[in-house]
C-alpha cells in the first residue's frame, strides 16, 4: 500500500502543484483511504474514500469555484511494460475523487508500475 500511496502523491503533486499547496496534497493523500482500484481494459481508476474524509487540499486561488475540476496532461512512461499513459484526476470541493490511468498504446494494465517516468504535457 505504501508504494501506491507514494505513486498517488508523486502523480498528484505533478498534476496539481500550480493549483494546490504541496503540503496539503501530501497530507490529504497520506490520510485518505482507497475505496478500490478498478481495472479497465487498458487502464484503471484509483477511487478514494473522499466522503469519509474531513480533510481538503488547500487551493492557491480561493476565488475560483472548486465544485468540480478535472486535471490531466500528465504522461506516465514505462517502456518495460509498454506503457504510455495519460493520467488525470477528478476533484470536487478540494478533495481528490479518483486518479485515472489510461494506456494510450492500448495494452492492458494489471498493476500500478513501480518504475515510471512522469512527463508534463504543459509548461
Amino acid at each position: 500500500m505504501n508504494n501506491l500511496k507514494d505513486f498517488m502523491i508523486d502523480v498528484s503533486i505533478k498534476l496539481l502543484e500550480t493549483e494546490y499547496s504541496k503540503s496539503s496534497i501530501i497530507k490529504y493523500l497520506e490520510n485518505i483511504s482507497i475505496l478500490n482500484i478498478e481495472y479497465t481494459s487498458n487502464g484503471c481508476y484509483i477511487n478514494l474514500n473522499h466522503k469519509n474524509s474531513n480533510l481538503e487540499m488547500e487551493p492557491f486561488n480561493k476565488n475560483i469555484s472548486q465544485d468540480e475540476l478535472l486535471f490531466d496532461a500528465l504522461e506516465l512512461i514505462n517502456k518495460d511494460k509498454n506503457l504510455l499513459c495519460e493520467i488525470s484526476t477528478s476533484i470536487i470541493h478540494n478533495k481528490i475523487i479518483y486518479i485515472e490511468i489510461w494506456n494510450k498504446l492500448g495494452h492492458e494494465i494489471s498493476e500500478i508500475p513501480e518504475n515510471y517516468t512522469l512527463n508534463k504535457k504543459w509548461q
